[in-house]
């Protein structure tokens, strides 16, 4: 089983760890990471990436493959890939401010409504 850690939305800026974690026997032989389907110039011994600040550039699909081998006593082998992927999107400040703004516009329009709505209650109950 092959599964990545970390990718989803990221603030512009911040770090990015995606690890890829492998339950397997026999162990891993390497690792191949892609990016968008181009092949990243990263070690095979590597299971993780880390970027310090995210930028939009490297916002995508990421992809982790890895491959194992299952020697047989008479020398024979059977070789094992494995894959999966995980999206990360880097959302800007811009982005990040205009979203926070719109969540306090509907937050107070749901107050407001709440407040109507309460008021309407009362003057009926008088």
């Amino acid at each position: 089983m092959v599964e990545i850690h970390g990718g989803g939305i990221i603030n512009e800026n911040e770090r990015l760890r995606l690890v890829c974690n492998v339950d397997s026997y026999p162990s891993i032989d390497y690792y191949q990471w892609y990016k968008n389907n181009e092949k990243l110039n990263i070690s095979p011994l590597t299971s993780s990436i880390i970027i310090e600040k995210v930028s939009k550039e490297d916002e995508g699909i990421y992809l982790c493959m890895v491959k194992n081998t299952l020697k047989y006593l008479n020398g024979s082998s059977i070789e094992k890939f494995n894959k999966t992927q995980t999206r990360v999107i880097v959302q800007c400040k811009r982005e990040r401010e205009r979203e926070i703004f719109f969540k306090s516009i509907l937050t107070s329009k749901k107050k407001n409504s709440l407040f109507q709505m309460h008021q309407k209650f009362i003057h009926y109950i008088q």
